[in-house]
């Protein structure tokens, strides 16, 4: 049962039918939205993966990564925003030689003047850019992983090829004129890199510190040098290391970052090597990888990896601070109690929770591996702290349903017994009786009930002779009076708080094709369903005697897979590419776009603020929207 509130149910997988809406024309055309402003607050500052980070300062970062993602911050990394880069491409590099001239390189090349506020694109430089480096504000050099490297002497407006004698994969300044180029080889300039010189027997690429030592941690071992790269010593790193990248700041404190957000260290040169976090078979909270590290000092430090995972240290790696907020998964349902909280279900086994109306929102990785490749079909809340969600992550074997006591910070698995099945909807009704709905591999539809707050369940008949759907959306108007909508017309109602259900179908559209894909009563008379048609069509059903009748009504937005009812006849639903609002009982529509590409799987409404949750495709990550 919500609590001043109203939530959607999981009606679909991520992805809907791109057909739009043609059998059904509205009386009334859709208004523009006036003055509408959505806030995207998931995942922020990006979900995008992250390849590099540059630190100029003990305040000043950016980090790149796909999608043409460039972040900033000003205050050592507690907080980030996106700068513009005006490029879908993929940038692998970045890097600062003060806090206003920067470049940022991949599959394109970007430069900046004025500290990212504006980015404007090179020319010259063909290919991939894998690293990059500044000598000085003028002075640049990018690699490709070849026997040439690019080079700027005007900031990154232009670059020109110069070949080199051996394959570079790195090239490091330590000053305007000092630095070197390692790959295959290692080379030096003391010329500013106009011209170089090959250091006799010197192989490998490691990390220096200046032109005789340096270290090269990658994947599960690490080497050191102090004759430029002629001889190695090998160093013992933990177990499972996997190292992508590395940083030192002097000749004693190193880091190194890689698999499983696996951070390792030093402060002895590399004598010993110690796990900071995460780690193979650390858990699966820490499924992501790290990609880049950088420090300014023994204290302040950056790692960032995989889904937009930003990490800070101030305390050289004792502890690391998360400070993505949100996630780049998939939003499939959202529920709340009340303006500040709320909770949405993502793919990949994950929850995010909000205490602040989704300013801040903590990713919580539920305790199982198994869900590493699914997702969470619904999510719902009893009051604050009382919570339950249900897993459909299309495996057979899997059933999932996790509680919480605690607001979602932890979560306990609790499984109802039956046949194991893929759950789609769930309802926490008073607290004590929770209905989960979905499908059950090889038998069918499926229900199961809980009376002891999950503790125990129960399956119960569908009362559907030879029905070989899903259920998708259950949602109870009073602790007595609930609703189940499934695949083919499927209509359940009970009066008895679940213990019995009976079929509706005043329409006829049982068995005619058409998919009843999200429910929504705003009391035990009124209530709505997002249909797909049998010619995939959309349209809404509507009833005001509690289901006795229902009146087909037009749908504003393509494909609509959401519907929320709120009171005073204000309805909402959500679809491909947008979402639509009516104050008058869908008599008119308001039509608006929070992201200007995404697939709106999830509503939230509280009052007058209203939340949106789906898929961004324009940015290939899920996302969280808030209005106002």
């Amino acid at each position: 049962m919500r609590v001043a509130q109203v939530t959607t149910r999981f009606a679909t997988l991520f992805f809907v039918c791109l057909v739009p809406a043609t059998a059904i024309v509205a009386t009334s055309a859709p208004t523009a939205a006036a003055g509408a402003s959505w806030t995207r607050q998931s995942p922020q500052p990006t979900g995008q993966r992250l390849n590099a980070v540059d630190m100029v300062s003990a305040t000043q970062a950016w980090a790149v990564g796909e999608h043409g993602a460039i972040v900033h911050t000003g205050d050592g990394g507690a907080t980030w925003r996106q700068q513009g880069s005006k490029t879908t491409e993929p940038l692998n590099a970045v890097r600062f030689i003060d806090p206003l001239h920067g470049l940022a390189m991949g599959n394109t090349s970007l430069y900046t003047t004025d500290g990212g506020i504006t980015w404007r694109r090179g020319s010259g430089a063909l290919g991939t850019v894998y690293g990059v480096e500044m000598s000085d504000a003028q002075h640049g050099f990018a690699s490709v992983g070849a026997d040439f490297i690019y080079r700027t002497v005007d900031g990154g407006v232009t670059w020109t090829r110069q070949s080199m004698p051996i394959v570079i994969g790195r090239v490091q300044f330590f000053d305007p004129l000092n630095g070197v180029a390692s790959g295959t080889g290692v080379l030096r300039t003391t010329d500013g890199g106009a011209t170089w010189t090959r250091v006799p027997g010197a192989t490998g690429g490691p990390f220096f510190i200046d032109f005789d030592e340096g270290w090269s941690v990658s994947g599960d071992s690490a080497r050191h040098t102090v004759d430029g790269g002629v001889t190695y010593s090998t160093q013992a790193v933990p177990p499972g290391t996997w190292a992508n990248d590395e940083h030192f700041v002097d000749a004693q404190h190193g880091w190194a970052v890689g698999a499983e957000s696996n951070i390792i260290a030093t402060t002895n040169g590399g004598a010993t090597w110690v796990t900071q976090r995460g780690g193979v078979g650390s858990g699966i909270a820490n499924r992501y990888p790290l990609n880049a590290v950088d420090f300014t000092d023994a204290s302040r430090g950056l790692a960032v990896g995989n889904c937009g995972t930003i990490l800070s240290t101030a305390n050289g790696g004792g502890s690391w601070r998360q400070r993505l907020s949100g996630s780049c998964t998939l939003t499939s349902d959202i529920a709340a109690t009340d303006a500040n909280h709320l909770w949405a279900a993502q793919s990949d086994g994950e929850v995010l929770r909000t205490v602040d109306g989704g300013r801040h929102w903590q990713r919580v990785i539920l305790p199982t591996a198994n869900l590493n490749a699914g997702y969470l079909g619904a999510v719902d809340f009893v009051d604050n702290l009382n919570g339950w969600v249900v897993s459909s992550a299309g495996t057979v074997g899997d059933q999932f349903v996790f509680h919480t006591t605690d607001g979602g910070r932890t979560w306990k698995q609790q499984g109802p017994q039956g046949d194991p099945a893929n759950l789609f909807g769930i309802d926490s009704v008073d607290g004590r009786t929770v209905v989960a709905v979905g499908y059950a591999c090889c038998v069918g539809p499926q229900i199961t009930r809980s009376t002891d707050g999950g503790d125990t369940w129960t399956v119960l008949p569908s009362q559907l002779s030879s029905y070989g759907g899903r259920f998708r959306a259950v949602q109870f108007a009073t602790v007595s009076t609930g609703w189940i909508a499934g695949d083919d017309g499927a209509l359940l109602k009970t009066t008895n708080g679940g213990a019995t259900w009976k079929q509706q179908d005043p329409l006829g559209l049982y068995r005619s094709g058409a998919t009843y894909l999200d429910l929504s009563f705003v009391d035990a008379q009124t209530g709505w369903i997002a249909v797909s048609g049998a010619s995939l069509e959309s349209y809404l059903l509507r009833t005001t005697d509690g289901g006795r009748t229902w009146q087909k009504q037009p749908v504003p937005v393509p494909s609509a897979t959401r519907v929320v009812a709120a009171p005073g006849g204000v309805v909402w639903v959500g679809g491909l590419g947008s979402v639509a609002w009516s104050a008058d009982a869908g008599a008119t529509w308001t039509v608006e776009r929070p992201a200007p590409d995404a697939a709106y799987d999830a509503i939230a409404v509280v009052g007058t603020s209203v939340w949106a949750g789906g898929t961004d495709i324009g940015e290939e990550t899920g996302g969280v929207w808030r209005r106002p």
